[in-house]
């Protein structure tokens, strides 16, 4: 605690002393004690005062309130107080004192509170401003990366001098899949590579996918619906991505394999003209291997179906004949045919399972 001091004359005494050698002074050691604590505690809270009185006029930028707070302080510091009182002795007075130091505090902190956040006093021009640089800010971050990214592969395949370009529209996409930028961007150029300049419709059968793990997704390439692929992620990398039945990606065969557009895509389309010719050629066909050809009858719609793959089509059917007992029956049919300029060979034929041809 230090020096214990008479409370009147403010002089030390000696320990176990009842008097003030000085003034006479009865000596109360357990108040004393007190004072000496409460003033320790008003040096504290004056420095705290002090600090707050600053604050409000740096921060808040509000005069008033700091110069009500440093009232606050002037008062409550107990050498501050010593010097006030000593050239104006009129205010030495505990009540005075306690509304000097109560009264300037609670206004000064009330004003403060009106004020709010100094941010949100700010004009709505100032905020959209603020807005604007913070996007033009990050904007420039993401092109910052986003052209690292470009440089770092962009020289890994300058030796092949492969032209590369970057899109923006396809690195979006693999970043709303998880992916950061500069890993969206690395694999918009082995898409690249790939042939596969754009896709659209990505989706995958997890309902939220994880690139993270093991995860496949089927996706539309070159805005072509010809060109549905998939490829598979596994740890935020591709390891495989096909084409019909044809491999386009595998990271354990080297990476790229094949370019999409060199793969032949067979045409599937059957005219109305075709359709009806297949239709009369695979009855008359099928005639031929019934035991009772005469008793056929052919649906005229249901039951038909007629795929193609080039210059190959295949006719199903079903047709309602007697059999080897005489006996009517259902009976399923496929011919398969071959189509040179505008005629149709016969390739083969299976009855109820048995290739007859």
């Amino acid at each position: 605690m230090g020096i214990l001091k008479c409370n009147k004359c403010k002089k030390g005494f000696k320990k176990g002393a009842n008097y003030c050698i000085y003034c006479g002074n009865k000596l109360n050691i357990n108040k004393i004690i007190f004072f000496e604590f409460v003033e320790i505690l008003l040096y504290i809270l004056s420095f705290l005062m002090l600090i707050v009185s600053l604050y409000a006029g740096f921060y808040y930028k509000s005069v008033i309130a700091q110069l009500l707070l440093f009232i606050s302080f002037l008062f409550t510091c107990p050498i501050v107080y010593k010097i006030i009182i000593k050239y104006i002795d009129i205010i030495n007075k505990t009540y005075i004192r306690t509304l000097a130091v109560v009264f300037p505090f609670i206004i000064g902190i009330y004003i403060i509170s009106a004020k709010g956040n100094p941010q949100s006093n700010l004009t709505d021009n100032t905020k959209v401003t603020i807005l604007e640089e913070k996007e033009k800010e990050q904007e420039k971050k993401q092109d910052e990366i986003k052209e690292s990214a470009i440089k770092k592969i962009d020289k890994e395949y300058s030796e092949n001098d492969i032209n590369i370009s970057i899109d923006d529209k396809m690195v979006k996409q693999f970043m709303n899949l998880g992916f950061n930028i500069e890993e969206a961007t690395e694999m918009q150029h082995t898409f690249y590579q790939m042939g596969i300049n754009s896709i659209n419709d990505i989706h995958s059968g997890n309902t939220n996918p994880d690139i993270n793990k093991l995860v496949a997704f089927v996706a539309i390439a070159n805005n072509n619906d010809k060109q549905k692929f998939y490829f598979s992620i596994e740890n935020r990398k591709m390891f495989y991505a096909g084409f019909t039945n044809e491999d386009l990606y595998d990271s354990t065969k080297g990476g790229v394999l094949k370019n999409i557009n060199d793969i032949h895509i067979p045409e599937t389309k059957v005219s109305t003209t075709d359709y009806s010719t297949l239709q009369v050629l695979a009855q008359d066909e099928v005639k031929k291997y019934l035991n009772y050809p005469n008793t056929a009858s052919f649906p005229l719609y249901d039951g038909w179906g007629i795929g193609r793959s080039d210059d190959n089509y295949k006719v199903i059917g079903k047709v309602n004949s007697k059999n080897g007992f005489g006996v009517e029956s259902k009976i399923n049919f496929s011919v398969w045919f071959i189509k040179n300029n505008n005629d149709f060979t016969v390739d083969a034929v299976v009855i109820d399972g048995i290739r007859v041809k």
